[in-house]
């Protein structure tokens, strides 16, 4: 259910290195292709993607952040939106 509303909150990386790789990832993904996936994003975290998950994603991330939780460090990230 998480998944198909776009909740991210799942996804818990251990370290604040790792969720900042993420997140770099991410920000190179939309400087070359003007956009990153919700896939794109599931491929980086070892996450299955489903083909839905192609059409939904961000053309900006600023002000994306790793946030201490219990167990290591959540993605604050924006709502995705409906990519083209």
């Amino acid at each position: 259910m998480a998944r198909r509303n776009h909740d991210f909150d799942e996804i818990v990386l251990a370290t604040r290195a790792e969720a900042n790789e993420v997140i770099d990832r991410l920000f190179d993904l939309i400087s070359k292709y003007e956009q990153a996936t919700v896939s794109d994003l599931y491929d980086l975290v070892g996450l299955e993607a489903k083909f839905t998950d192609e059409k939904w994603g961000w053309r900006d991330m600023r002000g994306v952040q790793a946030v201490r939780v219990g167990g290591g460090y959540l993605l604050d990230l924006p709502r995705p939106e409906q990519l083209d």
